[in-house]
């Protein structure tokens, strides 16, 4: 399919945000029930890069559903195989093994284990071997049901197609709410067969009916042309909902309002919701030739990025927090710490596409 520098230029975005939220999550995390500046700054950067997520799944959906050779069974789940499902184990199973090093080394450092001996083996389960890889088993989902959703738009058409995706949309936000609804009237603290229900939330490998909407409506927004949405104005209503969501976050956390303010981070929420799509729609709308630099390689090594930024940062978390016990300005390190991982974490990824090529081609021979 061919590459459309707009679409490549968002990716890369969405890379950048996934690799702040994560360096941001420090602050955030630990200063959310005491906030102070440093929780200001954190919540700053998380809130204005809260869209990585939905914005992947939006443009997932718009490649996938896009090609119409992904109707026939056979042909697309062998290419599903090769490029989801065997990057998903062999990753899962390298940071499945990282994660008991730390273990390893905070027994070193500590005389104890941070975790459970089976805590890595219950992660990996519950699909989410590493805090990132949560997104590989929730996609996955995403991507079994992309035939169907081919056949489903073939018989009932292009408009019913783009309201199923508002439907599975609005679905997202309302189980998101009843989720946190049955937490707050501690539904789950009963003696009867109900109380198993909390665990189905533990499993992200069925969180993809949280996100079919973004993936449907990946698809059916991207011939959405209207005079008023153009890239200037989709932004604003980006930015909007974006400072939306950073000052409800700091004033119900501030002022002790609510017990989990960080809830209105979620993908699922109308926040994120309106952003992800209204910034979708503003890149949609931007024209390729209007972009002078080509991010088609940047764009390329995203998924290595995204896979890779998590074991680079987490090195540096140990070595700053646990050895040299150093907890760094947020306003320097949260942007120095997110060009830096973003680098390392390319060049990684460079080297990485380098060796796969001379292994393949030995492999050929």
């Amino acid at each position: 399919m061919k590459r459309e520098n707009n679409l490549d230029f968002l990716r890369v975005i969405a890379c950048v945000m996934v690799i702040s939220i994560h360096v941001s999550a420090f602050y955030v995390t630990k200063y959310v029930e005491t906030p102070n500046f440093k929780f200001t700054i954190g919540n700053f950067y998380d809130s204005f890069t809260r869209l990585a997520v939905p914005i992947f799944v939006l443009l997932s959906g718009r490649f996938a559903l896009s090609d119409e050779r992904n109707i026939h069974v056979k042909y697309y789940y062998k290419k599903f195989f090769n490029r989801i499902i065997i990057p998903t184990i062999i990753w899962s199973l390298l940071y499945f093994l990282y994660s008991y090093v730390l273990e390893f080394m905070y027994y070193i450092l500590y005389g104890e284990l941070k975790h459970s001996i089976f805590s890595p083996i219950k992660s990996w389960i519950i699909g989410a071997p590493y805090y990132h890889l949560w997104y590989l088993y929730m996609s996955i989902g995403l991507y079994l049901s992309v035939p169907y959703l081919l056949k489903l738009k073939k018989k009932i058409g292009e408009k019913k197609f783009f309201k199923t995706g508002i439907i599975f949309f609005i679905l997202g936000l309302f189980i998101f709410l009843f989720e946190e609804f049955l937490n707050y009237i501690n539904f789950y603290d009963r003696e009867d067969i109900f109380k198993y229900l909390k665990y189905f939330w533990y499993f992200n490998q069925f969180k993809f009916i949280n996100f079919l909407g973004y993936f449907i409506l990946g698809y059916s927004l991207k011939n959405l042309k209207k005079r008023y949405i153009n890239f200037k104005n989709m932004m604003f209503l980006t930015i909007s909902f974006l400072f939306l969501m950073f000052f409800t976050v700091e004033v119900l956390a501030r002022k002790n309002l609510m017990e989990n303010s960080t809830i209105f981070y979620s993908n699922n929420f109308i926040f994120t919701m309106g952003g992800a799509v209204s910034i979708y729609l503003a890149f949609n709308n931007l024209k390729s030739e209007m972009i002078k630099i080509d991010f088609s390689n940047l764009a390329f090594h995203s998924f290595n990025i995204y896979l890779i930024h998590a074991g680079i940062l987490s090195v540096i978390t140990i070595f700053l927090d646990k050895i040299l016990n150093y907890e760094p300005n947020p306003i320097w390190y949260i942007p120095f710490m997110i060009c830096f991982i973003f680098v390392s974490s390319y060049i990684f990824s460079v080297v990485l596409e380098k060796i796969k090529k001379i292994f393949s081609g030995k492999l050929e021979k």
